[in-house]
């Protein structure tokens, strides 16, 4: 159970890297509820099959929050100089 649960939660994990960190980190929320919720829908019909998928949700929300705490904020992207003046144009 905790086994099953450990490896579909890896295999979840390195296809979201796949997407990058910064990508996945901006919507981690909704990630993490539709995985659990994927999760447990696929291992449903016996008990154990839904607690590996409660498992591997619960890695998966684990490792989403700690690299939203780790990683740093994304930099703010540089605003273009305005030309206020655009009815004079440069003379060559």
């Amino acid at each position: 159970m905790f086994l099953t649960g450990i490896i579909a939660a890896c295999g979840v994990l390195f296809l979201l890297l796949k997407f990058g960190l910064n990508k996945i980190l901006k919507h981690d929320i909704l990630i993490d509820i539709g995985a659990t919720f994927f999760l447990i829908w696929i291992f449903a019909g016996t008990f154990s099959g839904m607690m590996a998928g409660l498992v591997a949700g619960a890695i998966i929300s684990v490792f989403l929050f700690v690299a939203k705490k780790i990683s740093p904020p994304p930099p703010k992207p540089v605003k273009p100089k305005r030309n206020y003046r655009f009815w004079q144009r440069a003379r060559r």
